[in-house]
């Protein structure tokens, strides 16, 4: 009786032996499976955090790029600007060189009228002065 006692106690220390040693194995699976998930996701965020900071850089890069696009547009704005004086300036040059050629032409048929007026009295006078001579 006591020795099958002792077998019954024997067979129950053992099996929880095994129950305890199954259970130390599976917890220490289950312990390298969660580290193993530890550093995949701690590289994960390494790379996440690389891809943020990449990013960032992106970012500012895009805006100084913003700023020099809209400093060159108002460079062109300014450029467009002096070009439509310029425009206004040459047309007003234009209308005034016409205006002065114009003047020009007409003063110079008047001056050359009263030039052929001028030489045609001159040649009367003298004819009128040759006559008064025979005349006398």
């Amino acid at each position: 009786d006591k020795y099958s006692e002792l077998e019954t106690e024997h067979d129950k220390v053992k099996l929880a032996h095994r129950l305890v040693q199954q259970s130390m194995e599976f917890q220490t699976k289950e312990m390298l499976h969660r580290k193993r998930e530890l550093l995949e996701s701690r590289e994960r965020c390494g790379s996440l955090s690389h891809d943020v900071r990449d990013a960032k850089v992106f970012i500012d890069k895009c805006q100084k790029d913003i700023k020099s696009v809209n400093a060159l547009k108002e460079q062109v704005y300014d450029v467009e600007l002096q070009m439509r004086q310029l425009k206004e300036q040459v047309g007003t040059s234009m209308r005034d060189t016409l205006r002065w050629k114009t003047r020009a032409t007409k003063l110079k048929k008047e001056l050359k009228n009263a030039h052929s007026t001028a030489v045609r009295v001159a040649g009367r006078e003298a004819d009128t002065s040759g006559r008064e001579a025979d005349t006398s």
